[in-house]
């Protein structure tokens, strides 16, 4: 799934790309390790700050109990410097957010990482679950946000 914000043809545009990259199944749940590609290409003018990435479950069976987990190790990027670890929120449950964020050093940039997500039952055909990822741009005079949402099913 991709997802584009353009800010206008003089601006730039950010692009997030989200593919669901295994699952692995066991006895009583599932576990699914997640791709997130952001690629941002801004004019100089724009100078933000940061470049925030956040997941969010939105829908799935006992919601309370789906885990997310950011895994900061896969972060590979070019032009963006990772936050430390006090400043990031890596893992959250249900309907609380990951937020892992960068300094953005190049109006050119890109970031690869990777997030890890558990199925709280073993039935993805009953109860499928959806997973909102946003990439968005601080420090300007309004936030620039790409949303995209994904919905795991089974057929």
């Amino acid at each position: 799934m991709q997802a584009f914000y353009t800010l206008n043809e003089d601006y730039g545009s950010i692009e997030l790309e989200v593919s669901p990259r295994r699952w692995t199944g066991y006895e009583n749940a599932y576990m699914c390790f997640i791709e997130i590609r952001v690629r941002g290409n801004l004019s100089s003018e724009l100078n933000p700050e940061h470049m925030v990435i956040q997941t969010q479950g939105i829908d799935a069976p006992e919601l309370e109990r789906l885990p997310v987990d950011h895994l900061s190790s896969k972060w590979n990027a070019e032009g963006l410097e990772l936050w430390s670890g006090t400043k990031r929120r890596d893992g959250a449950w249900g309907e609380q957010e990951t937020l892992i964020g960068s300094y953005v050093e190049n109006d050119d940039f890109s970031a690869n990482t990777e997030i890890h997500m558990e199925h709280p039952t073993a039935d993805l055909t009953q109860e499928p679950i959806t997973l909102e990822f946003r990439a968005t741009l601080r420090g300007l005079s309004e936030e620039v946000t790409a949303t995209t949402r994904i919905t795991f099913t089974q057929e």
